[in-house]
């Protein structure tokens, strides 16, 4: 009697051979198996074309906005949507489309920026306490734990005030207070996989910690980090908009959506475009971040299906 035969969790027809099954098993690798369970989220998916547009239109925002952020037209001033300006103009005529547009720009700048610097201070921290353990952990797991004692947008806000606003220091202050959730997820994950056969093995031929580290050890943490980057850029553009928005982050003219929605919130009555805009394209940037960092979540978890 023929009998059904399951190799790798597949049901094979019956009078199918354990080679035979085999041979018809693809052997999927982890990027592939990751980009496979990517494709099924569909609302990932638009959301990542989406992002790649958006950040495709902050590199030539100069050059496809049609007027500059701060360029006044005062004879147009609080109109509402029109052919020439497509999002109306605010109290000084300067027309609110390009004042979006260079909102957009900023905060991508500012969060990639930041989310960048945390990445990179989290991740050579965490890799160096996972990695050597005893005192140097132990001092930079009271340091991660210092960092966690305070608020961080909080945080943010005193180093702001301290060096002044502006660009430049928005993204010094988000990037350097925000690594301690970075430093102790690399830590974890160095911490797990330290103690694997290929480790020991790489230590046996003479490997240096440094090459351990950077060609064994971090390539295998790369989905949880690639998760943790991309989830932490909505916090950062909130953050910076509520910088904006407490009159410490960009500074007038220069736009960002923090300002432009605490000014358009004067005129939600009379001309609620200057409020709705700004939200409307901050919230759909949000919303596909989110939906981009779960849709990762569910790529790089080895327990979704294929």
């Amino acid at each position: 009697m023929n009998k059904e035969i399951t190799v790798n969790g597949n049901d094979m027809f019956p009078g199918n051979t354990n080679e035979e099954a085999a041979k018809q098993h693809k052997s999927i690798g982890y990027w592939s198996a990751a980009w496979r369970r990517f494709k099924q989220n569909k609302m990932a998916l638009i959301s990542g074309g989406f992002i790649a547009i958006l950040l495709i239109v902050t590199i030539i925002t100069p050059l496809i906005a049609p007027y500059m952020y701060d360029e006044p037209h005062y004879e147009n001033s609080l109109e509402g949507p029109s052919l020439k300006f497509l999002f109306g103009t605010d109290e000084h005529g300067r027309d609110m489309f390009s004042r979006v547009l260079y909102s957009m720009r900023n905060a991508m700048i500012v969060a990639f920026g930041a989310q960048s610097l945390s990445l990179i201070i989290g991740t050579i921290l965490g890799a160096i306490a996972g990695f050597r353990g005893k005192l140097i952990d132990a001092v930079i797991m009271r340091v991660v734990d210092i960092m966690y004692a305070f608020p961080v947008f909080l945080f943010s806000v005193i180093v702001v005030t301290v060096l002044g606003p502006g660009l430049f220091t928005i993204f010094i202050s988000l990037g350097f207070t925000n690594w301690a959730g970075m430093a102790r997820l690399v830590r974890g994950q160095i911490l797990s996989l330290k103690q694997a056969e290929y480790i020991e093995a790489a230590r046996a031929l003479g490997a240096k910690d440094y090459h351990i580290i950077s060609k064994y050890l971090l390539p295998n943490t790369l989905g949880p980090i690639i998760i943790s980057y991309m989830m932490g850029i909505p916090w950062m553009m909130m953050a910076e908009s509520g910088l904006s928005l407490i009159g410490l982050g960009l500074q007038p003219p220069m736009p960002s959506f923090g300002n432009l929605i605490n000014i358009g919130n004067g005129y939600i009555l009379g001309l609620p475009n200057l409020l709705i805009w700004p939200a409307l394209v901050f919230g759909l940037i949000l919303l596909s971040f989110n939906f981009l960092g779960d849709g990762l979540r569910d790529a790089f978890n080895p327990k979704s299906e294929v």
